[in-house]
This record gives C-alpha cells, structure tokens and sequence, in this order.
C-alpha cells in the first residue's frame, strides 16, 4: 500500500516533525503487516523433526533389541540376573525419555517476563534510533536547502522555487530513505529475538543429542550384560531337575531366537557406534 505523497508533501510544509513522525508509525505498520516471520513454534518442529528423525529409529531398535534379551532371560527363573534385567529396563526408559526431551527443554527456556522486558528495552533504542536517523534527516534537507540557496541565488529568488526544492526532498529523502530506516530499525527487534531463539533452539537441541548419545550407550552396555547372562547351549545339564527336557528345549528355542535374530542385532550394534562416532 504506497503512501499519498502529494498530501504528505503538502503536510511536511506546515509540520515537518509531526508529518516525518506520522509517515514514520505509518510505514511502520506497513511493515510489520508485510514482514514474513518464522514462528519459534514452527522451527522448533522443523528442529524436533530433524532430531527424531535421525535418533529415534536407532533408539526405538535398541529399546526392542534390549527387551528380546530381557524376555528370554526372564524365561530361566533360577539363574541371578534380577540386577541385569532391573538396569536394563531402567535404561529403556531413559531411552524412551531422551527422544521427548527437546521440546521440553526449549520450553524451560521460555521466561515470558523476561522476553517483555527485553522487547521494552529494544522498543525504546529503537525509538531513539529512529528519532536520531529524522533528525538527521532533517539536518541533510536544511544542509541541502542552505547550499543551494548559497550556490545559486538568483535561482532560488524565482517564485516558488523553494517549495519545488522542498517536495523534490521530501519525496526523495523523506519518503524513500526515510522509510528504508524505518523498516530497518523494525526488522531489527524481529531479527534479535529470532537469533536469541536460534540460540536457545542450538542450545537446547545440543543437549537433547548428548542425551540421546548416552542412552543409547546404556542400552548397549546393558544388552551386552544380558547376553553374557543367558545360558549356553554346551552347559551341563546334569544339574538340572527332572524336567531336563523341557528346560533343554526352552534353551534351545531361546538360543534360535537369538541367533535369527544375530544379523539386525550386529547391524543395531554398528549403527549405534557410527551415530555415536558422528556426534563426536
């Protein structure tokens, strides 16, 4: 939406201050309606998107990989692996946890009273900067008007010369230059917060990747603990009770679980190792 010009002209000759003052609030908002903003909210699903995306997965198959080695240890009531399944299941929940935690810390970092007191702050050096750069302004007009008065003065003695002088500067000046300021000091307040959720974005996302990394070691520590408790298939099985049968065919379907299921667990093994070598 342009501004009128010639009655912005004709009022800058009977007000300058209030008429640079008004186009100044004017273009302001003009601007604030035209200016694309990415919402934190968005980025930070964009971020969350991103995050997931490249851990979940792993931690989800690890999480499922953990509680295999937990559901056929479970099968062999007599053996002291209580500790073993009671970590591992506690590091299945804090894998579970690590892969939620993003939003939840950039969240924590969200202090309403302490935004309104710094959006205040900039508020008023805008301001300032604004009333500065009119100022300014006005001293190029003068300045401008002075020298040529001085440099051509026969010129300027022509009947209405000068206020063609003054609207040729207050279309020129004012109205182009003057209202690039301005949306330059009002892009400035949207640019500031944007980096400081940027930062708090980075900050947080860190955090939340460093999270995920030592839960997904826990998972494999306790998996390989797990593993080394389950029985082998070579052991002695004249302690056993009567039911030796029964318990060599449990351990038998036990071990072929694991061993079809040999290949992803090695493939888990080495994707988490190079998730971990990435990060680091």
């Amino acid at each position: 939406m342009p501004l009128p010009l010639s009655d912005v002209t004709q009022a800058y000759r009977s007000n300058p201050e209030k008429t640079e003052e008004a186009v100044h609030k004017i273009q302001s908002c003009l601007t604030r309606n035209q200016m694309q903003r990415t919402l934190p909210k968005q980025t930070l699903q964009l971020q969350q998107s991103i995050v997931t995306s490249s851990s979940e997965q792993m931690v989800n198959e690890m999480c499922l990989s953990v509680q295999k080695h937990i559901d056929m240890l479970s099968a062999f009531p007599g053996r002291e692996t209580g500790a073993e399944i009671l970590c591992a299941e506690d590091a299945i929940k804090d894998a579970n946890l690590s892969i939620s935690i993003l939003p939840l810390l950039y969240e924590a970092g969200n202090i309403p009273h302490q935004n309104s007191k710094l959006q205040h702050k900039l508020e008023c050096l805008t301001e300032e900067a604004s009333q500065a750069c009119s100022q300014e302004i006005q001293a190029i007009m003068q300045a401008t008007l002075d020298t040529t008065q001085s440099l051509c003065p026969k010129i300027l003695q022509k009947s209405d010369i000068r206020e063609q002088l003054i609207d040729v500067l207050s279309k020129r000046i004012l109205l182009q230059e003057g209202q690039s300021l301005n949306a330059i000091l009002d892009q400035l307040l949207v640019d500031v917060f944007g980096k400081l959720n940027e930062i708090k974005l980075s900050a947080t996302t860190a955090v939340a990747n460093q999270i995920i990394d030592e839960a997904l070691e826990d998972l494999d520590l306790a998996q390989s603990k797990l593993a080394g408790s389950l029985p082998k298939p070579t052991e002695e099985l004249h302690l056993l009770q009567a039911d030796t049968s029964d318990y060599d065919m449990l351990l038998k379907k036990c071990w072929s679980l694991l061993n079809v299921s040999e290949t992803s667990l090695a493939t888990e093994e080495v994707g988490v190792s190079l998730l971990l070598s990435l990060r680091r």
